[in-house]
């Protein structure tokens, strides 16, 4: 399926997550959700819940709320979750569970967001585990493929390795470490290195053959932990894309996607979602905090040519302890118009009805626990008609062109989590620099590690790298010559200090050549014991004077500083180096405009009050 647009502008909410709510409600609150002006819903199909015995399915659930949905004239996301295995499999392939870094088993359990058990599911290098997953697909695709209110299919709910279990960014919760996954690890690395040679050179081992070559357990060297990590990214994305293929092959009338959540709130190091990755094989994307700009702006700079969907709002986010405030007409408004301003296509809540089951309910729903109307639900539902009245010119709209790009890199976000595991710098350095971009009025794309392309780089003018220390030759060279064809790049301290192509530290910073790049060398750098956490409180003061000073616009700020040699060329001491010009003339040259007017989100909200 190519070229796909949208048929119309999803807009309603996620509603069944067996076994609640109780079928004696579904009647009414789809009848309700068609009476508000939504027009799309979404259900989970549960491998647990819908493959009960092995090979016999039972779907009647499913069924019956597909038909409810066709007569009350909703269109229906089908969501195929496999992270809730069932009981059955587990007892016939007891070792299919996956093992953590510490050496335990992760059991198969229910959780606050899986209540019928069975989470995180098997280990994805499990044949039979592969095998049964597919068969459970095919039977639900076959069933429902041709039914009139299917719109398309989710076939991974927030992938991730662990399903929260294991998603805290420490050692210990790494998976998987079975027999099964360091069988394929060790076959990657032959992939990869080719010879035990060079795998030899890159960790520097003594290995004699590939069979020998452990799991790190340890990240203080770097490479051999970043492949692992990356290896298991892969795992995940393999296994998204093996998804999409099966359910492709019986059904090529319906598109197919998946839902991501992007960092900070999935670590790559223990979840493995990539979302660049993710979104290839996908004919749309979406996400679950799509509300927050910098997710919202990953999303689409990891699907730029496909459309992109909120597939889950957390506007009433809560927990039996944690009751959402009230969410009021202006937060709505941030919900929808924020991720519309920059080209999201589609708004589903999560979720329609709260559940009474589990650590997550009361919250997150659009009525109250009885289905009743609420005030945010007439909120959202004024928005959503609104919106759908211009859904011509929503769908029609192409993307604010950008020529400007923040480059969040996979492996230096690995290789910040083998520095400090829990420190999340390189995360927040991705962040950091969107919004400062965004505030300034200059709206970035944040691609990824796949997208450091001699032809896709030509869309951009200016490329910010932040907390740029992992660098890879091939990418190196590739900016290099981005640079030397006229583009800007922009970027923080540590530039190349650490080289993947042969995991060593470089002998020169900015490395890679870059010195002769930016006219400039490092001399010495002054930082705390650790790098300090900018975003925590009282960082500064808790640094005191261990803390280097920086001069910036008549006030003096703590932080880390780098100091260089300069040759040629232009130095900023706060926001790092840049080639060819500064941000202020690339962004200040008529011919290099990125957008004309603001584009605070705020702002945006503010304009779109026009619609009432």
């Amino acid at each position: 399926m190519k070229d796909f647009r949208l048929p119309f502008l999803p807009c309603g909410a996620q509603y069944y997550r067996a076994p609640t709510p109780p079928p004696s409600e579904w009647e009414k609150d789809l009848r309700s959700m068609a009476a508000n002006g939504f027009n799309t819903v979404k259900y989970w199909v549960c491998w647990r819940s819908n493959e009960p015995r092995e090979n016999e399915y039972d779907f009647s659930d499913i069924d019956r709320l597909m038909d409810l949905a066709h007569e009350n004239g909703l269109s229906v996301i089908l969501n195929v979750i496999f992270d809730t295995a069932p009981a059955w499999f587990f007892e016939k392939y007891p070792e299919s569970v996956m093992i953590a870094n510490d050496g335990r088993p992760v059991f198969p359990t229910a959780t606050a967001c899986r209540q019928m058990g069975g989470a995180p599911g098997p280990c994805l290098h499990h044949e039979e585990g592969i095998r049964a997953r597919l068969r459970f697909l095919r039977a639900c695709v076959g069933r429902y493929r041709s039914h009139p209110a299917l719109l398309f299919w989710d076939l991974w709910n927030e992938p991730e390795l662990t399903c929260a279990i294991r998603r805290e960014p420490r050692l210990e919760n790494l998976t998987c470490c079975c027999e099964a996954s360091v069988a394929a690890f060790r076959a990657w690395l032959r992939e990869k290195y080719k010879t035990i040679g060079e795998l030899n050179r890159v960790w520097g081992r003594n290995y004699e053959h590939f069979g020998q070559a452990e799991l790190p357990r340890l990240a203080q060297t770097f490479q051999d932990m970043i492949d692992w990590r990356l290896f298991m990214t892969e795992t995940v994305s393999r296994e998204c894309a093996l998804r999409v293929r099966t359910a492709k092959e019986l059904d090529g009338a319906h598109p197919v996607m998946v839902h991501a959540v992007t960092l900070p709130f999935f670590p790559l190091a223990t979840c493995g979602s990539d979302e660049y990755a993710l979104a290839e094989p996908c004919d749309l994307f979406g996400n679950s905090v799509g509300s927050e700009p910098v997710s919202a702006a990953i999303t689409l700079s990891a699907a730029p040519d496909k459309p992109v969907i909120n597939a889950e709002i957390h506007a009433i986010a809560g927990s039996t302890y944690a009751r959402p405030r009230r969410c009021s007409l202006r937060d709505m408004k941030r919900h929808f118009f924020l991720p519309l301003s920059l080209g999201i296509q589609g708004f589903l809540f999560w979720q329609y009805r709260p559940e009474r089951l589990g650590l997550e309910a009361p919250a997150w729903g659009l009525t109250d626990l009885r289905g009743e109307p609420t005030p945010w639900l007439a909120d959202a539902a004024r928005i959503s008609r609104a919106l759908q009245r211009h859904a011509d010119v929503i769908l029609r709209a192409k993307r604010p062109q950008t020529r400007a790009a923040v480059w969040n890199s996979q492996r230096g976000q690995l290789f910040d989590f083998c520095a400090d595991p829990q420190a999340a710098l390189y995360s927040r350095s991705v962040k950091g620099a969107f919004e400062m971009l965004r505030a300034a009025g200059y709206l970035a794309d944040v691609i990824g590690d796949r997208q450091i392309d001699a032809e896709f780089l030509k869309r951009y003018q200016v490329i910010y790298a932040p907390f740029p220390y992992y660098m890879e030759e091939q990418d190196a060279q590739l900016l290099r010559g981005w640079v030397e064809a006229g583009g800007v790049l922009i970027a923080e301290a540590c530039f190349g200090g650490y080289s993947g192509s042969d995991g060593l530290h470089t002998l020169a910073q900015p490395g890679f050549g870059f010195d002769e790049v930016f006219g400039a060398r490092e001399l010495r750098m002054e930082t705390t014991a650790a790098l300090a956490d900018a975003y925590g409180e009282q960082w500064a003061g808790a640094g005191g004077e261990a803390l280097a000073q920086l001069d910036f616009g008549g006030e003096t700020l703590a932080g880390v500083r780098e100091a260089f040699n300069v040759q040629t060329g232009v130095y900023d001491w706060n926001c790092g180096l840049n080639a060819n010009a500064d941000l202020g003339t690339a962004f200040q040259d008529p011919a290099a405009k990125l957008f004309e007017g603001s584009l605070d989100g705020q702002g945006f909200v503010d304009a779109m009050d026009a619609l009432y």
